[in-house]
């Protein structure tokens, strides 16, 4: 991998001297101060596949979190509707059954973007020649169970690999140019109509609750931070003191700005 990345770095070297008329000693000596901040290219590597490997187990015990959580979900109803009064009882059920719902959809919202992502990526990375496309596509997409940023964070295992296991630099390029696309994709057809129509909250509460989940909890703080907000808005609908805190939350006002279904169908239909 390490001669793999420095026959890239050197072909890259070359390019841009020949394109922008840049003597090699130059360019050479910009590359030597770039790395020159790294101790080595194979402790970055080292490094980036250890964080890597570390968030996907992360990921992959989410699953497992979700079945717990559903699975005793009778046991947490009941605990809440024995600490309800009893003039709150009905108002608390009525809660709780909301509550399973978005929770369920919102699961089911997340897998069915990771799903599409997964195969989306894998015939992605096929058409561009990359190796092991379906593995490359799937470690991508699983970063996906955290909205809006899991395409960021999916994007640097194949970016990473594209540069030290290929024979040249265009497929990276090729790479980054494809999830700077599917990044807009994403984050404004498929999570906001699939996901995003469950949880009823806005972009901006979205993207806050993410970082105030990872600052707390991490990985799994960003994956769990959303459906809680959405239980909160939920609760709130239920009280009218906190039924402005509830519009806040929502998307109520923000149809104006978001990118539909049915906006992109009228807009296809009326060219």
């Amino acid at each position: 991998m390490r001669e793999q990345m420095n026959q890239n770095l050197y072909a890259a070297q070359e390019w841009i001297s020949d394109t922008f008329g840049v003597s090699n000693g130059i360019v050479r000596e910009w590359v030597e101060e770039g790395v020159a901040g790294l101790t080595s290219v194979d402790n970055a590597l080292r490094t980036a596949f250890k964080a890597t490997t570390r968030t996907l187990l992360v990921i992959g015990l989410m699953p497992v979190y979700v079945f717990l959580m559903l699975y005793y979900r009778n046991k947490f109803r009941e605990f809440v509707l024995r600490m309800a009064p009893d003039k709150e009882a009905a108002r608390a059920e009525n809660i709780l059954s909301e509550l399973n719902l978005v929770a369920i959809k919102y699961m089911t919202g997340v897998f069915k973007v990771v799903l599409i992502l997964a195969i989306v990526h894998s015939v992605a990375f096929s058409i561009m020649g990359l190796k092991y496309p379906i593995l490359l596509g799937v470690i991508a997409a699983l970063f996906n169970f955290i909205p809006y940023f899991g395409t960021l964070m999916g994007a640097l295992f194949p970016l990473i690999f594209s540069m030290v296991a290929m024979d040249s630099l265009q497929y990276t390029l090729w790479v980054l140019i494809y999830f700077v696309i599917i990044q807009f994709v994403e984050n404004n057809i498929l999570t906001p109509n699939i996901t995003g129509s469950h949880v009823s909250l806005n972009p901006l509460v979205t993207i806050l609750s993410l970082i105030v989940g990872s600052m707390i909890w991490g990985v799994i703080g960003m994956f769990i931070i959303i459906p809680f907000v959405a239980m909160l808005r939920i609760v709130c609908e239920h009280y009218s003191y906190l039924k402005p805190i509830a519009f806040l939350l929502s998307d109520r006002g923000t149809e104006a700005h978001a990118v539909s279904l049915k906006k992109l169908k009228n807009i296809f239909t009326s060219t």
